[in-house]
């Protein structure tokens, strides 16, 4: 009869009982009839102490000791893969007496010690994950799991929790810093909702004159998980670095700062995309097939004192990817500031991990309720002010992770941030009620606007006389001419436009950093700046003189547009933060505790 599929059966593990270990050799018994068994030893005994077990790739490697021909005690690994007889041949030249004839009695002698030594799990890669059927964080230690970081980052909690505490109580609260912290609680949450709500990681630029602070804050946001140091073993590289390099120095639910923009030398357009998505860029390996890439979840600081997002190109993704922070002054003292960074130095490490430990016991489903909420509430108010955008509600998801962080960061540090002023601090300072600047189309508007001034000598003025020729001024860009006022759909006054051949007006786009030709003409086109039939973007003209050319029309309006009024900056704060208060005393601000 056949026994049922669902029956399990547990094989025991094979030990060979005629290798041994005796008087501090390894051997071998040998049986002969009718006489008693004799061991024969081959070298001095190898003793397995340990099993190292990867978390990241279950390999497993073998931590051995032998007393060598000195009587000296010596401690070597093995990965396991290289349990053979070939192998353990390598141990030779570390003092192991192995030859060929007794290599396979060696790789017997350790296999029968594996089930009766400890088995320690150890790890490198950072952040949540599943691991034997359930969620853990592997951190400086694990979460959930007993597992033994065996990286070279000091992220180990360090120092004094509560020195750290009173440091955030005196300098922090209260202070524009009170967002970096939030930002920086971020980053484990970003990690262990990562499956549910895909923000992709938050980048927040600080971009200041040198004396604002800016690395200072930096350095406060990595003390939540590791030490601040530029040496190269925390969560702090430099623009100096290479590309690679920073992609391989950024792990997932620790706070990362890149300090020193100025230094770039590379794409950052490329950079930022990929430092967002959490994923480097595809490449093959020797062998050309696709290598793996790395991933992380984060929340990640960059710090210039030239704006980023100035040196990348005009794609509106990237506006939206990364919350730039301009001309803020963090701290409130150079006093403070040597206050904040000598005790991050030396007290570090706490909050990512406690963070960890409270989201591993929380309620999943109503952490994800209360940020829904927030993010609702968020755009309710950016509805409210009539300061809505295409891309109110992409932003919004990254504010209201921001948000919901603070609640979990007051809950595991009892020191509670001010969550409205977080929230108007990130409104206010943010791009995410500036529908200008978000808007490709006015951008590339803008920057039209700004070449035409620059090199008017170099445009034909007026319509041309088709009774005499034109006169065509050095290295001719367009015509430039009065039309009669027409009203464009923002109100505005159109009364000149500018007639550009295609090619030159491919050659603007590309040297303002515009790399999409089609979706900037789509959105002037939509705005109603683009003279054109409803089925094309082109239209003929002639510049100067016959023939006529391809090209585009585009309307000029008389409205100087100065943008965002800094002496109104004031009373806009005033009026945004009652706004936010409104808002969240409708519902939106209850502690986590309340919520989870």
């Amino acid at each position: 009869m056949m026994k049922s599929n669902n029956t399990s059966v547990k094989t025991a593990y094979v030990i060979d009982s005629s290798v041994a270990i005796r008087n501090g050799q390894y051997g071998k018994w040998e049986y002969r009839k009718s006489e008693a068994p004799r061991f024969v030893p081959m070298g001095a005994a190898v003793y397995l102490k340990s099993i190292s077990v990867d978390a990241d790739t279950l390999e497993r490697t073998l931590n051995l000791t032998f007393v060598d021909a000195q009587e000296k005690e010596v401690h070597l690994v093995l990965e396991r893969k290289n349990l053979s007889e070939q192998g353990v041949l390598s141990l030779l030249a570390q003092g192991v007496q192995v030859t060929k004839k007794t290599a396979s009695t060696l790789v017997t002698s350790l296999m029968n010690q594996e089930p009766t030594v400890p088995c320690e799990i150890r790890h490198k890669e950072l952040g949540f994950r599943m691991f034997e059927e359930k969620r853990v964080f592997f951190g400086g230690k694990g979460v959930n799991v007993e597992s033994i970081y065996c990286g070279n980052l000091l992220i180990k909690p360090t120092g004094s929790f509560d020195a750290w505490k009173e440091m955030v109580q005196t300098e922090v609260l209260g202070t524009n810093l009170e967002t970096i912290v939030a930002i920086a609680a971020a980053a484990p949450v970003i990690d262990f909702l990562k499956e549910e709500i895909h923000t992709g990681n938050i980048i927040a630029s600080l971009v200041a004159e040198s004396s604002t602070g800016k690395t200072t804050a930096g350095c406060l946001a990595v003390s939540l998980g590791s030490k601040c140091s530029f040496a190269g073993d925390s969560m702090v590289s430099t623009f100096a670095d290479s590309k690679n390099s920073l992609m391989h120095s950024i792990f997932s639910s620790y706070p990362m700062l890149i300090d020193e923009g100025s230094l770039i030398r590379y794409n950052p357009t490329s950079l930022i995309y990929e430092l967002a998505e959490g994923k480097e860029r595809g490449r093959l390996n020797k062998e050309l097939e696709k290598a793996a890439s790395r991933t992380f979840s984060t929340a990640i600081f960059l710090t210039s004192e030239k704006s980023i997002l100035s040196l990348c190109d005009e794609n509106t993704g990237l506006y939206v990817r990364c919350l730039e922070f301009e001309n803020v002054v963090w701290t409130s003292s150079a006093d403070s500031a040597d206050k904040i960074k000598k005790v991050c130095e030396q007290h570090y490490g706490f909050i990512v991990p406690l963070i960890a430990e409270y989201l591993l016991t929380a309620d999943r489903d109503e952490l994800i309720k209360s940020y829904w909420k927030y993010q609702q509430k968020i755009v309710e108010h950016v509805r409210t002010r009539g300061e809505n955008t295409p891309l109110t509600e992409r932003i919004s998801k990254s504010v209201a992770m921001i948000l919901l962080a603070a609640d979990v960061f007051a809950e595991v540090t009892e020191l509670k941030l001010n969550v409205p002023r977080v929230c108007m601090f990130v409104l206010v300072n943010s791009l995410m009620s500036e529908g200008k600047t978000l808007d490709i189309g006015q951008r590339a508007l803008e920057y039209l606007r700004q070449y035409i001034a620059v090199n008017d000598f170099k445009f034909v003025k007026g319509k041309p006389d088709t009774n005499e020729l034109t006169a065509v001024p050095p290295d001719c860009k367009g015509r430039l001419q009065n039309i009669r006022p027409k009203l464009l759909p923002d109100g505005k006054r159109a009364i000149q436009e500018v007639l550009l051949p295609e090619i030159v007006f491919e050659e603007i786009l590309a040297e303002g950093g515009f790399p999409d030709k089609k979706v900037v003409l789509k959105k002037l086109k939509e705005a109603g700046y683009l003279a054109c039939d409803k089925d094309r973007y082109l239209s003929r003209f002639t510049i100067a003189n016959s023939p006529a050319v391809r090209g585009y029309r585009i309307y000029l309006t008389a409205e100087k547009d100065t943008g965002f009024d800094e002496s109104e900056f004031v009373n806009l704060k005033e009026e945004e933060a009652k706004g936010i208060e409104q808002i969240f005393a409708k519902g939106g601000n209850q502690n986590v505790e309340e919520k989870v």
